[in-house]
């Protein structure tokens, strides 16, 4: 037992050195006995020392260690103010305050210290308490303290002076500014400036200073349109060469190469010159056109297609267009830049044109005109895209307990077409989920799909595709599902991997292994009643294993001690259910929802008292065993097996 450490303590005296300096410590007495009143005699004792300020519980202003020896008598003398100390004992101000001296010792001479007791300091050391009131005032003015600060008269020296003119009281002080100004002269002359006569100076003129005074300038050369004209001052090409000439364009001179001998200079449609040759003027034949099948056929647009032959002459080309062979409507083949074409060979046309009626029969062809005449291409026909759409429901996928995929196809035929499902428990639907895909283009059949949640388990909810474009809203046919746990699906506390025949209840695994290195346990040792290997066998095996099992760490004690994800009745499951683990959730490449790998996994299986069923699910596909109780020996298929092998171990639970 500890025991109590009394320290019966007195005073004896407070002794001072009689020397011209003031002593800084004085002395402290006391006799040490132990809880039964025994005097500790000639040992070894450590104290520690504490001034307190105020109270006995007050801030402690000074602190100090001794180590010293008892005497025959258990007395021990200190010299409190000369122990071991980072403080400051001259520091303490005796006559400000009342002090406390707070003992603590270690009869043992170390440092743990057991407090005694805390008494005040009635009679303050003399000498202390006389240095302390040696600073008394010394009845001169300069050494009192705050003393008041008297006014030496200078204008420094006053405070809270006015920072505005205003704050003296003046209120007609000029501001400095230009706009205060009054009576300002009105004319450059009324500043004294004399060098400047603006006589017939009017806005934008400019001025000259003619070695006196500036007067108004006027230049020598045009600063102004004199003939109201502006198009009759020729700018010609910078890039211009000898033999090159010019036309103007409505609005700049453009150069013209020169040509070459025997071509003529002739304009064309558009009435820009160009150099032709003198042959194309012997014969002259009218531009060949045909119209070639229209491209791109959209809902609202085409590309319609044709060769052009000049014929040598510069040849303008245009399609005219409509829903009749009347046509009404043209466009040039280059639109506004009107792009002609030259040559003597065919040469491909194509132009797109937008702003067309969806689903509607369209005729168009070429027109060329040149020099020589005007021709027409066959009458060719297109129809624009362009009806409601098609839909087809398909079956719902990623069915779990509380949510699903739906899934359908979608053909806009050539309208913007938005896509949803509607669901419900019933046909009135009630509920719409917008599909990924949404909105969808084109003519052909497109995959939709949205994923919906919130659902109630074991509820049958209907559902349909629908899709809407400017030719209609068309639904898909009524398709249904019931809602139930999926293989994969994370609730209960992990992955499920196996559903009863009910749809409502199954398995889920632990989201991670509890153990990579774990042993069944008690080799040798038949454990009764853990030889459950079907469904539904695991968790009794596991009671059993762990009940006839006191090792630590097997695997079964690690699932039945596992508390996870709120759930507390975690088991070691059974060979079969383990096979459930590795055939619906590894083989299915759903491993990775739980991270398992292919390793061993321990089963609650036992096989005999030196065997227990296992799964390696990166070599077997079927249950094997471990096992040995002398040496090595053979598993349940004949391969070799380990006496004592640690695997991983996965626990499952019942939902």
């Amino acid at each position: 037992m500890k025991k109590t450490i009394l320290l019966i303590v007195s005073i004896i005296f407070y002794c001072f050195h009689s020397t011209a300096q003031v002593p800084q410590s004085f002395k402290y007495q006391a006799v040490a006995r132990d809880a039964s009143g025994e005097v500790i005699a000639d040992q070894k004792v450590s104290f520690q020392i504490s001034i307190l300020q105020s109270s006995e519980t007050g801030t402690s202003v000074y602190s100090e260690t001794h180590v010293d020896s008892t005497n025959q008598f258990g007395l021990v003398t200190l010299e409190i103010g000369t122990g071991t100390t980072t403080d400051d004992f001259t520091a303490i101000d005796w006559g400000n305050d009342a002090y406390f001296i707070q003992i603590e010792m270690d009869a043992t001479g170390g440092t743990s210290y057991t407090l005694i007791g805390t008494s005040q300091l009635l009679s303050v050391p003399y000498a202390l308490y006389a240095k302390s009131a040696g600073n008394g005032f010394s009845g001169s003015y300069n050494d009192l303290t705050n003393k008041p600060t008297l006014f030496d008269s200078t204008w420094t020296s006053i405070t809270e002076k006015p920072t505005t003119i205003e704050g003296y009281g003046i209120t007609d002080a000029f501001n400095g500014t230009w706009v205060s100004l009054t009576g300002k002269p009105t004319t450059i002359a009324g500043y004294g400036i004399t060098d400047f006569d603006f006589t017939g100076v009017t806005t934008n003129d400019l001025l000259k200073f003619d070695g006196t005074k500036w007067t108004k300038f006027t230049p020598n050369y045009l600063t102004s349109e004199v003939d109201g004209s502006v198009t009759n001052e020729i700018e010609m090409p910078t890039n211009a060469v000898a033999g090159d000439m010019s036309y103007f364009d409505g609005t700049n001179w453009i150069r013209v190469p020169k040509g070459t001998v025997g071509q003529i200079l002739t304009m064309d449609a558009t009435n820009v010159p160009y150099w032709q040759n003198g042959s194309a003027f012997s014969n002259p034949i009218a531009p060949t056109a045909t119209a070639l099948a229209a491209s791109n056929v959209l809902m609202n647009s085409v590309t319609f297609n044709g060769t052009v032959n000049a014929n040598g002459f510069s040849t303008m080309v245009q399609f005219e267009y409509g829903t009749t062979i009347e046509y009404g409507s043209i466009v040039d083949l280059g639109g506004t830049n009107r792009t002609p074409v030259i040559g003597n060979t065919n040469t491909n046309v194509s132009e797109n044109i937008n702003a067309l009626l969806a689903n509607t029969e369209y005729h168009f062809r070429l027109k060329t005109s040149n020099a020589v005449g005007v021709t027409y291409s066959d009458d060719l026909t297109f129809t624009t895209s362009g009806a409601a759409p098609t839909v087809t429901s398909l079956a719902a996928t990623s069915i779990i307990s509380v949510g699903a995929k739906l899934n359908g196809t979608v053909n806009a035929n050539g309208f913007n077409t938005t896509v949803s499902f509607d669901y419900g428990t019933n046909t009135g639907y009630g509920s719409s989920a917008t599909a990924t895909q949404s909105s969808v283009t084109g003519n052909t059949d497109t995959d939709v799909e949205a994923t919906i949640t919130g659902l109630t388990l074991g509820t049958t909810y209907h559902f349909r595709v629908k899709a809407v474009n400017a030719l209609g809203t068309i639904y898909g046919s009524d398709m249904t599902f019931i809602a139930a746990y999926g293989i994969g699906e994370n609730i209960n506390g992990g992955f499920v991997f196996y559903i009863d025949g009910t749809d409502l209840h199954g398995l889920v695994c632990a989201p991670t292994d509890q153990s990579t290195g774990a042993i069944w346990g008690c080799i040798g040792t038949l454990i009764t009643g853990a030889d459950g290997i079907a469904v539904g066998t695991g968790n009794q095996n596991t009671i059993d294993i762990v009940n006839g099992c006191s090792t630590a760490g097997i695997a079964a004690r690690l699932c039945n001690d596992l508390d996870l994800n709120g759930y507390t009745d975690w088991f070691l499951p059974s060979i079969d259910e383990l096979g459930l683990m590795y055939t619906n959730l590894y083989l299915n490449e759903l491993g990775h929802l739980g991270g398992l790998e292919s390793y061993s996994y321990y089963s609650s299986s036992e096989y005999n008292s030196d065997w227990a069923w296992f799964y390696n699910f990166g070599i077997y596909s079927h249950p094997r065993c471990y096992g040995g109780a002398q040496g090595e020996g053979a598993n349940k298929d004949g391969y070799d097996g380990v006496i004592y092998k640690p695997s991983h171990v996965r626990a499952v639970r019942a939902f």
